[in-house]
């Protein structure tokens, strides 16, 4: 399976926009430092989680909003579907 925005919010393709909207907002209100700084220290040691926290927390708030700002638009939605199907 090819990860997709759809899958970023585990959103079936047909979601219509209040369930876009709904998943989305519930997946940005779950984004928050701590849970980010969690997950790095995870992954890297306590000081490279440190120093990377507030880069890596804004990219990722930014992504998600681009993403579903992708999905919640109808014509980019329907450009992105497109997109999906020539993959």
């Amino acid at each position: 399976m090819t990860m997709n925005i759809y899958n970023l919010f585990n959103l079936h393709q047909t979601a219509n926009s209040l369930e876009i909207l709904n998943r989305c907002s519930e997946y940005l209100s779950a984004w928050d430092l701590e849970s980010v700084l969690i997950k790095l220290n995870q992954i890297t040691s306590t000081l490279q989680a440190t120093v990377n926290i507030k880069r890596l927390y804004d990219e990722g708030e930014q992504y998600l909003k681009i993403s579903a700002r992708i999905l919640l638009n109808p014509e980019s939605r329907q450009l992105y579907d497109a997109y999906l199907d020539t993959i």
